[in-house]
């Protein structure tokens, strides 16, 4: 008896695609993450040529592509994938050539997948600078992505690139250039030599520049080719966990259409040293999960707290954050402790830090709090590819907590504290009977046993916080000054109010309307803390209002140049600590004495009628020599 089995027909991701036609696949490559879908589909070698083509907007001739494999068959096989799935079409070059151009929707939006620059949510957590108004933003050394990392060292540097979600982040904040060195580079194994990469562009000022970049970050390193030319190689670590990345680093296998669907949802899944971070694991629903809305009040609430607490005098005493922030922000220079009572004074650098956008007052914040870590016991390197992956998460997601390791369920509650992920309490009463024997009460201990996070807008995207300001929205300016010093603020922030209130008497306040008054005093205070003449005036012009826009100036010059004028009044005597030289028996000695400490730059001023002169602390001791070396030999 013969037996019949049936076999269902059951198609990959690449052959259900290339049955939909031309026009669907070009509309389907306009999302990225349908892009990023694809290009993980392709076969190793299509990948090849897809990376290599990426940043080329020429055809290249099909004989060239054809030379970089040495078996033709492979390379029949991958240009007929990309031909079927319109990744790339055959485009005639101006000698009559046949060449090979990549789609250019399937082009843009893989680099939107890769480099970044997808479209991001807006919201109302703080109050940004006009863009015609940015040359005038604060001078506080707040250095980037790059910058910082290029300060840790080689051996960090590699630890840091054994997670792809690092080495992605690093990625997407090199120069154009450089990202395009990465990519053309990302496959070979062996060193190309400088000249021929050299060779890749134009201007060599901008070689230089992205070579510069490239290995101070120890993304490549110099080594001599067999020739004996110096040749580039991609840094190993930084190979691997970037190919992880961009290419997948989990084993699947697709059956459907439906897990295709799955595969774009986890485009952006990155792995830990080759396995699935452990925020990924399933979690049940959660019943109490808080919306976006939620998240954003949550976190504008904790960031709006710090900066409470530097701006607000009388109700630091009972301010809730935490002493952990405040060690950042004194850590920080942002605030100080000159006051007899232990209460904090704003500093120069901190009034600075008030009129940065928030994505850039973060960034600094958590530079500072990464100074301070390894005085904790907390690992650098751990703290820094934690973050980094904490940037890669979607806002709104609930993730476990389970599998942390201490060190990084510490840091997790301090970034809680600041506005960056939220995580809800669970109250455990545990009633210790010792106590309650000898000390007559209970023993209540506060521990987080959710086993869940919720990253807010502050966390997302985080290491691109300086070159974006699209995690908040831009306001109108709401400040008006007259002739008279009045100020006008049509605003009921706390915060934009206690910024006024630093160097100005506030006299009225209404609901979205205060009046204040600028006056010597009033100003002096603000003096007395650091803050200059010039970034009052800044400020007053950053945050003025749209109708003044039209006229110049946008302050009135009486008001700008009374405000110098009482900080000049602070500076009409310059204190400088040195020696007194008196009692000299001549002339002579006293010229000569003179000439010597003026030619060593340490002379900081002189009487010759009363042959007087005064010496600065650090020549004291050269000019003493001297003239007992003279009082000796004559």
């Amino acid at each position: 008896m013969e037996t019949s089995t049936a076999s269902i027909q059951c198609d990959n991701l690449i052959q259900y695609l290339c049955q939909l036609g031309r026009p669907l696949m070009d509309k389907l490559y306009t999302n990225s993450s349908t892009s990023l879908a694809v290009f993980r589909e392709l076969p190793d070698l299509a990948k090849h040529y897809v990376m290599r083509l990426l940043f080329v907007e020429q055809p290249i001739p099909q004989a060239v592509i054809a030379s970089w494999v040495k078996h033709i068959s492979e390379h029949n096989e991958s240009s007929e994938v990309l031909t079927k799935l319109n990744v790339w079409k055959s485009q005639t070059l101006p000698t009559g050539l046949p060449g090979w151009l990549l789609n250019q929707s399937f082009r843009d939006s893989l680099k939107t997948a890769l480099l970044g620059g997808r479209k991001q949510l807006t919201t109302d957590l703080v109050t940004s600078i006009d863009t015609e108004m940015e040359t005038n933003t604060a001078t506080i050394a707040c250095d980037n992505l790059i910058q910082y990392l290029c300060q840790l060292g080689r051996p960090l540097m590699d630890k840091l690139y054994t997670n792809s979600s690092t080495s992605l982040a690093v990625f997407r904040e090199l120069p154009d250039l450089a990202k395009h060195y990465v990519m053309r580079l990302l496959f070979v194994e062996q060193p190309i030599p400088q000249a021929v990469i050299a060779s890749w562009v134009k201007h060599i000022s901008q070689h230089n520049e992205s070579s510069e970049v490239l290995t101070k970050l120890n993304v490549w390193k110099s080594q001599t080719l067999p020739t004996g030319l110096p040749g580039w190689l991609l840094n190993q670590s930084f190979r691997d966990s970037l190919k992880t990345a961009l290419l997948g680093g989990y084993s699947h296998h697709l059956t459907s259409v439906c897990v295709s669907l799955v595969l774009i949802s986890l485009c952006m899944v990155y792995v830990l040293r080759g396995e699935q971070w452990s925020v990924y694991r399933e979690l049940s629903k959660d019943k109490h999960s808080p919306d976006v809305d939620s998240l954003d009040s949550y976190a504008n609430k904790r960031w709006e707290s710090i900066l409470h607490f530097m701006v607000e005098r009388r109700h630091r005493e009972t301010d809730v954050i935490s002493n952990e922030t405040k060690n950042v922000l004194l850590h920080a220079n942002l605030i100080r402790l000159d006051d007899p009572n232990g209460i904090p004074d704003i500093t120069a650098n901190g009034f600075q830090f008030l009129l940065m956008d928030i994505s850039s007052q973060v960034w600094h914040f958590l530079l500072k709090y990464l100074d301070t870590i390894q005085s904790k016991g907390l690992d650098l390197a751990e703290a820094l590819i934690f973050l980094f992956q904490l940037s890669f998460l979607s806002l709104g997601k609930d993730y476990s907590t389970e599998g942390m390791s201490d060190s990084n369920l510490a840091l997790l509650q301090n970034l809680r504290e600041f506005g960056l992920v939220y995580q809800r309490k669970v109250i455990r009463v545990y009633i210790e009977f010792v106590f309650e024997l000898y000390f007559n009460c209970d023993y209540y201990r506060k521990q987080r046993k959710d086993g869940r996070f919720y990253p807010t807008r502050l966390a997302i995207n985080l290491v691109s916080g300086l070159k974006d300001t699209s995690l908040h929205s831009k306001r109108s300016g709401f400040i008006i000054v007259e002739t008279n010093y009045r100020v006008y603020a049509y605003t009921d922030s706390t915060i934009q109010i206690a910024l006024l209130a630093i160097f100005t008497e506030m006299q009225y306040r209404f609901p979205k309307f205060v009046l204040g008054v600028i006056t010597r005093e009033s100003v002096r205070q603000a003096f007395k803390c650091g803050i200059t003449a010039k970034q009052i005036v800044n400020f007053l012009v950053m945050h003025s209002h749209p109708q003044l826009h039209n006229q110049n100036p946008i302050i009135p010059g009486t008001v700008v140049d009374q405000i110098s004028l009482w900080e000049q009044e602070r500076d009409r005597l310059i204190y400088k600590d040195g020696v007194l030289y008196s009692q000299f028996n001549s002339q002579p000695d006293f010229d000569l004495l003179k000439k010597y400490a003026n030619d060593l730059g340490v002379l900081i001023w002189s009487n010759p009628q009363r042959r007087v002169m005064v010496v600065s602390h650090g020549g004291h001791d050269e000019v003493r020599r001297f003239w007992k070396r003279h009082k000796k030999d004559h």
